[in-house]
């Protein structure tokens, strides 16, 4: 164990003998309910206050998002130690103590467990949708394997939704701001018998795009006009129903549906006017004739139940789900003109999904010494997908008709289904040794498949140029799929494992708390389109990810008004999934293009993270957060190696691992000013601070045939930076009206949310691109309650 390891696990000690010290420090008092004002969570898949969970855990309620601004996934970084979000073409990618998925298409796997009413959420689409009505927010740090199955070993946000109550209610909110942000949302319930009650919910976001497509607009007079990038227009509506059986138990069952649009909501933008320009020159791009004026055009629907009673002594609880997607995109076009390449760069991609969840737990009904959960699940997803990927020319004669023979080449394209199937049976027991001790075992067998029944077509043209199926030159939107020129793209693999979790934790005082375990964590193999090492043509298998974690943390209200917790982890990554781009040039079985590509390597993190909260008055609240992380590729015969060039490449060993700042952190105070007509103002900040991360372009570009490369693979820097909300509020006696204000992002600068792509050779300085959050923003919100 190295030096670095050993003072964060000293520091953290010592912050732990403090802590054990506080009572004969503080008077603390003892009486009345210990966990008054505490927000109940699930994450242990029962309930129980948040300090009572012996793990590193966040949780915010849907009040306390609403306050924050966050809206969505990608708003919640802003609040949480530990947690990174990015976008990409399909959706987010969420990455938690540097743990991150580095396979975002449709055949790739998570690592972080994202969950909407218990039910798992598998794509990156879906994570991204709008938060509205929430009850409240978990952030699950650390390798949940054991309760959660595969795709958890970074960690779990659990998102849950209001549910009805016995009383009526409703409240409604509407929001303008710049980019012409136009938000609403408004919520019902309504108590229909002493049994039984609904609530109803809907929200709509529609914003104009920051990044504006103009330059070299002028050459396409009369073309469609290309509308600003990085837009949202999107709604969803949601209806749950909640029937109690006395005191024995309740089900409840939700519909959802809605749709998502806007113009590539993934800020792509061209890397050096972004990080040389200044102002609304940051965001200039080029014109693409193909981008049209709708990028994402997807709607969506589900329903889900939970049912829970108590059979005697035992507590049996039940989600089950189906959700739909029918997604129809061109969310990422090229930004950089054609003046490089001599082409334009555009998708359509298609997606029919469907997931069916079920998840069967059997607990104790009440707490006793032995404490338990008991459980087995079920997860089926089937996409079928049409992914084209366009490479148009940029002649005249293509950009007016771009149906003619010669001026289309698929860059790829991949039509067919993915489907993946999970099953898994667990359970965990906390054995409660005296009042204060309890230790903690559970284990969990999982096994996960994972198949692809589709053909691939990339490369260079073949003779007679490219076909579609029915025979015709190939051109929008017919694929450029068929049997005699596609590579068939058919794969199949089956991957299990146990993984087990042990921890024992401490109840020093009433409202203190330390504790530690050893955990495994585990994420399904898959497969890469071609494998290299064969003598035919055909796709070729990767193992399942592998981790074991340590963790030991204290949990705590000091004082009345001051409450601390803190964590020290070390992850070792036997085997790390690490997905990147490159070329194989296998002539001699026929397989010659860039292909998607994951490998196994090893990888360690390590961190201590602490989140302080104190409460000097009833009308001021100060929050402090502060991670120290890193994360590195093991040095070793068996270190991660990437590159375009696959017969040559690159030692990745010593390297770090994306979006792992050395430091972070964030500081936030709050203050009511009381009125005197009952009413209150309510000022604050919230700022997030970070060290500067590295972003890693595993390609780089050369010649495939000769081995040479003209730009190796390489990491950016993405600087240390801040990033600052302001709000300001009005809300009268009782609570009935609020009038707020915001800005977001107050320094107005942008991050990288990627690494920037690979430089050609002959390119300009605009032929690079890379993803960015948003610039600056502000606006007002009214809301009504009654």
């Amino acid at each position: 164990m190295n030096s670095t390891i050993r003072r964060t696990l000293k520091a953290s000690a010592a912050l732990a003998v403090l802590a054990l010290a506080a009572p004969a420090m503080a008077a603390e008092q003892n009486t009345g309910d210990q966990n008054a004002g505490e927000i109940i969570v699930t994450a242990q898949k029962t309930a129980s206050v948040a300090s009572k969970v012996p793990i590193a855990l966040s949780v915010f309620s849907g009040e306390q998002l609403k306050e924050k601004g966050v809206t969505n996934v990608s708003n919640l970084s802003a609040v949480t130690p530990g947690l990174e979000i990015g976008s990409a073409a399909h959706g987010v990618s969420i990455s938690v103590r540097g743990v991150t998925t580095t396979d975002i298409t449709s055949k790739g796997e998570q690592d972080i467990v994202f969950s909407t009413d218990g039910i798992p959420v598998g794509r990156p689409q879906l994570m991204g949708l709008a938060f509205f009505d929430l009850d409240r927010v978990e952030v699950l740090r650390g390798p949940q394997g054991t309760l959660y199955g595969k795709s958890a070993t970074g960690g779990a946000i659990n998102v849950i939704t209001a549910k009805p109550t016995h009383d009526f209610a409703a409240a409604a909110s509407a929001e303008l701001g710049n980019y012409n942000t136009r938000r609403f949302d408004a919520m019902v319930n309504l108590p229909v018998t002493d049994t039984f009650a609904l609530r109803a919910a809907v929200t709509s976001n529609s914003r104009e795009g920051f990044i504006q497509p103009v330059l070299g607009a002028n050459t396409f007079a009369g073309s469609m006009r290309q509308a600003p990038l990085g837009a949202e227009n999107n709604w969803a509506a949601r209806i749950t129903g909640k029937y109690d059986f006395g005191n024995n138990g309740s089900l409840v069952l939700t519909g959802t549906f809605g749709h998502v649009g806007g113009a590539d909501s993934s800020g792509t933008v061209i890397y050096s006017r972004v990080t040389q320009a200044s102002g609304a020159d940051r965001f200039k791009v080029y014109y693409n004739p193909f981008a049209g004026a709708q990028g994402a055009n997807d709607n969506f629907a589900g329903v889900n139940a939970e049912l829970g009673f108590d059979l005697g002594p035992v507590r049996v609880t039940y989600d089950g789900a189906h959700m739909w997607w029918h997604g129809e995109d061109n969310t990422d076009p090229s930004v950089n003109g054609s003046a490089d390449s001599g082409a334009y760069r555009w998708t359509q991609y298609s997606s029919h999904l469907t997931t069916d969840s079920h998840e069967l737990r059997l607990s104790n009904a009440a707490p006793g010494r032995l404490d338990y959960v008991l459980g087995a699940n079920y997860f089926h997803e089937y996409n079928n997908e049409s992914d084209l990927n366009w490479q148009t020319q940029a002649s005249g004669t293509c950009v007016a008709q771009p149906t003619t023979t010669g001026c289309n080449a698929p860059n790829p394209h991949i039509v067919g289904p993915n489907i993946h199937t999970s099953k898994g049976v667990f359970g965990q027991i906390n054995y409660h040794v005296n009042d204060k001790l309890k230790l903690t075992f559970g284990g969990r067998y999982s096994k996960d498949d994972m198949a692809r029944y589709a053909l691939l077509s990339a490369g260079p043209a073949p003779a007679g140029g490219w076909l579609t199926a029915t025979g015709a030159p190939c051109a929008p939107p017919a694929p450029c799929v068929s049997a005699a020129q596609s590579q068939p793209d058919t794969g199949v693999n089956s991957t299990s494992a146990f993984t087990w979790r042990v921890g024992a934790d401490y109840q020093i005082t009433p409202r203190m708390m330390a504790y530690a375990s050893v955990a495994t964590g585990y994420k399904g193999g898959g497969f890469n389109d071609i494998d290299p090492t064969a003598t035919t043509k055909t796709t070729g298998t990767y193992g399942a990810e592998r981790v074991t974690a340590y963790e030991a943390g204290f949990k705590g209200r000091i004082t009345p008004t001051l409450s601390y917790n803190t964590s020290a982890y070390y992850y070792d990554y036997s085997k790390y999934q690490l997905t990147g781009a490159t070329f194989l040039a296998l002539t001699s079985i026929g397989a010659v293009g860039v292909v998607i590509y994951t490998s196994l390597a090893p990888a360690t993190m390590y961190g201590w993270e602490n989140e302080l909260t104190w409460k000097p008055s009833a009308n001021d609240t100060f929050n402090l957060s502060l991670s120290l992380e890193k994360a590195k590729f093991n040095n070793g015969p068996d270190a991660a190696r990437v590159g375009f060039v696959f017969s040559n490449q690159v030692n990745w060993g010593g390297r770090s691992l994306d979006r792992v700042p050395g430091v972070s952190g964030t500081v936030a105070y709050d203050h009511k000013f009381q009125l005197a007509d009952g009413g209150f103002i309510k000022a604050g900040f919230n700022t997030k601070f970070s060290d500067g991360y590295w972003l890693s372009d595993l390609g780089g570009t050369g010649n495939p045939f000769t081995g040479a490369y003209t730009a190796l693979p390489q990491q950016y820097r993405q600087r240390a930076y801040t990033r600052t909300d302001l709000t300001l509020g009005y809300t009268a006696n009782g609570g009935k009206f609020s009038l707020d204000a915001y800005v977001r992002n107050l320094e107005n600068k942008v991050q990288l949310q990627s690494a920037p792509t690979t430089p050609q050779p002959g390119w300009g300085a605009d032929g690079q691109w890379v993803r960015v959050n948003l610039p600056r923003t502000f606006g007002m919100r009214a809301t009504v309650r009654f």
